[in-house]
């Protein structure tokens, strides 16, 4: 029989395992079959199955755990787990764990956990290659999160995740299944899975304290297919990120009247509605990073409630840059700015023209805090943003407060006029004497319009010396103090008593100024009234205006042509001189004067009759002793005049004019007759 089945080939150096078939506990046919197909180096499926995978280890040397054809599923789980227990065939199990992590073996691992993950594989794995995920990863070229939907290396990163996560939750210690950078790889890929806590069935509170010790703070969670339990402890034990999404995906799932309209605007305060949340009190936690995705989401407007925003404001944990960010936002109102304890932050405040109340109190309490003499800029844009002045009246405490503010607005010229105006007429202080340089003019006019500025001699002279452009302006306003003032001091300045002339101040003021001054005053080209010129003509007389004032006599008031005629007659020798330049009105006052001698007022009416109207010289001729030829024009008279030289002037001109047709001399009476016209006369040109 022997000699048969060698001969035909049925016995051969294997037949020591053929004889195996005959003996009880021995391998059978399947296991004797993988066993030849190591030694073959011909390697069976992974799947290939195995009816006693220990009894095959067992006949297997370790050298042949290096070679690929011992890469079996239930050699695997078998090894994996006596490693984990008895320790029987450890070298094995670590020869073939270095063959797989060499070879990159990793689509056997993939077959091997298609269905599940074992915590056998993973602390194995742990143990003797740590750097399994970084392996893994870099082998199949895996991205650095999973694909929607997932591919088969996503899914066994879950299932490895989840055991690996349970294994860590029961003992810390187990952070060492993983080197470095494959924990780095891994937190950061589950960090990227929305979808990682969809599970139907876990250790929730193992998996959460995993993730807890492994440090991974999901970016985005799907919470409308996370296991609720598991979401649960996530979000408890604050294991996401705090960004926009998640909060919003947690206010959905844990706050049960949250008003996610608000959110972009009013995030704090929304989620303040609950604030022992664990929501609250993570944001808390990490305030400083909270407060950059508040700032990042709400389009610049922030809507919080008052006491939400001063909380913020008042959170130590928060930059002062972010805190100045959230104010500039801030379209909420907060009544009182000493309830934002940081000093620093009342400026950005102030900035925001709706983020703290306009009252006095907020006002004042800035001023005493952070500034000095004046107002700085940012109060001064504060307020003129306003456009009005509140009442400080209840929050000067004393007169010193009083004081300081009051001296303070008085040099914050920046303030708008009426604002300037507003704050200042609320006080009832003075200066006695006025020593405040380089105001502007219209601010100086300011403290002048409410009084604050006394007329005294020491302000007189300090304004004359500083702001000689308002000078006028001032004595304008204090003229009765004024002429006290100069009156009996040596404070008088002639030429700031003519400048007056032209001010808007009465008369009477101008006239007792005038009194103060004896030395002559030119009104040539002046516009002074009718009263303070009569009296400069009177009191103040320059003989250098005699000429301007004969010629320019009717543009004077009636008082003042009561003295320049007087003037005139007194001087009509001056007159006379300059008669073509003489008004025309001042001639005929002074030929219908009484005080005029004949002989003048004939000289003065040849000069002028020959441009007279008819109506001027006939009211003149009396005045010139000539009356008689008014009877020239009475039919019912036939006047006859002395013969001489002046009558015989005005018959030719009486001739001139067509007012007779003719004159002749009577040497019967040694007289001049005239010939009137006759009614069928006709009165042509004369022609010389």
């Amino acid at each position: 029989m022997l000699k048969y089945l060698v001969r035909e080939g049925f016995v051969d150096e294997t037949y020591s395992d053929y004889m195996t078939y005959f003996y009880e506990n021995s391998l059978t046919r399947t296991d004797k079959i993988f066993l030849r197909s190591i030694t073959d180096k011909k390697a069976k499926e992974p799947s290939y199955t195995l009816d006693n995978p220990q009894m095959v280890i067992s006949r297997t040397p370790v050298a042949y755990f290096e070679q690929e054809e011992t890469l079996n599923y239930a050699l695997f789980a078998y090894l994996l787990e006596d490693y984990s227990t008895n320790r029987a065939y450890v070298d094995k199990a670590k020869k073939l764990i270095r063959q797989i992590a060499e070879n990159k073996c990793f689509e056997f691992f993939l077959g091997y956990c298609e269905n599940a993950v074992s915590n056998n594989m993973i602390s194995v794995l742990g143990m003797e290659w740590n750097s399994f995920i970084v392996d893994f990863f870099t082998k199949l070229d895996i991205g650095n999160a999973p694909t929607d939907p997932k591919t088969k290396s996503d899914i066994f990163i879950t299932r490895y995740a989840y055991a690996l996560l349970t294994l860590i939750g029961e003992d810390q210690q187990r952070l060492a299944y993983l080197d470095e950078p494959s924990r780095e790889l891994l937190v950061s890929y589950l960090s990227k899975d929305a979808n990682f806590l969809a599970t139907d069935d876990c250790d929730d509170q193992k998996v959460a304290l995993g993730i807890k010790r492994l440090n991974i703070c999901f970016k985005i969670i799907n919470a409308e297919i996370a296991r609720p339990s598991l979401l649960k402890l996530v979000y408890e034990n604050n294991l996401y990120i705090l960004n926009i999404i998640n909060i919003e995906t947690m206010l959905k799932a844990f706050y049960s009247d949250a008003d996610l309209s608000a959110l972009q605007t009013a995030n704090y305060s929304v989620i303040m509605a609950q604030a022992d949340s664990p929501l609250a009190k993570y944001i808390h936690a990490t305030i400083d990073a909270y407060m950059g995705v508040l700032l990042a989401e709400c389009n610049e407007v922030i809507t919080d409630e008052p006491g939400n925003a001063i909380s913020l404001l008042n959170n130590a944990g928060i930059s002062t840059e972010k805190k100045t960010a959230y104010i500039s936002y801030l379209e909420t109102t907060i009544a009182d700015i000493r309830e934002v304890d940081d000093n620093d932050l009342w400026g950005a405040l102030l900035a925001n023209p709706t983020a703290i109340d306009y009252t006095a109190a907020n006002v004042i309490t800035y001023f005493t805090t952070k500034c000095a003499d004046v107002f700085d800029d940012v109060l001064v844009q504060y307020i003129n943003g306003k456009g009005n002045a509140v009442d400080f009246a209840d929050y000067l405490e004393s007169d010193e407060m009083q004081n300081n503010v009051f001296s303070a607005i008085v040099m914050t010229v920046a303030l708008d006029n009426s604002v300037y105006k507003g704050y200042l007429e609320q006080f009832k202080l003075q200066y006695p004497n006025f020593d405040i340089a380089n105001l502007p003019i219209d601010k100086l006019a300011i403290l002048d319009e409410l009084n604050i500025i006394e007329m005294s001699e020491g302000s007189l002279v300090f304004i004359r010396e500083n702001y000689d452009d308002y000078i006028y302006a001032f004595i304008a306003n204090h003229i009765s103090d004024y002429i006290a003032i100069v009156s009996t001091s040596g404070a008088f300045l002639r030429d700031e008593m003519l400048g007056l002339l032209d001010a808007k101040i009465s008369d009477d003021e101008k006239i007792s100024l005038l009194e103060l001054e004896k030395a002559p005053i030119s009104i040539n080209g002046k516009s002074y009234s009718d009263a303070v010129a009569a009296h400069i003509l009177r009191k103040n007389y320059a003989v250098d205006d005699f000429n301007s004032l004969i010629e320019d006599y009717s543009k004077y008031g009636t008082r003042s042509k009561s003295v320049i005629l007087e003037k005139a007659i007194n001087g009509i020798g001056n007159v006379l001189r300059i008669l073509s330049n003489v008004d025309r009105q001042l001639i005929s006052d002074l030929l219908l004067s009484d005080e005029v001698e004949v002989l003048s007022k004939k000289e003065i009416f040849k000069a002028i009759a020959i441009n007279a109207s008819e109506s001027e010289i006939k009211q003149w001729l009396p005045y010139v002793g000539s009356g008689d030829f008014l009877d020239l024009d009475d039919m019912n008279k036939k006047p006859r005049f002395e013969n001489n030289e002046w009558n015989e002037y005005i018959l030719g001109l009486y001739k001139a004019r067509k007012w007779i047709k003719d004159y002749n001399y009577s040497e019967e009476f040694d007289k001049f007759t005239a010939s009137r016209w006759g009614k069928n006369d006709s009165k042509k040109k004369l022609i010389d």
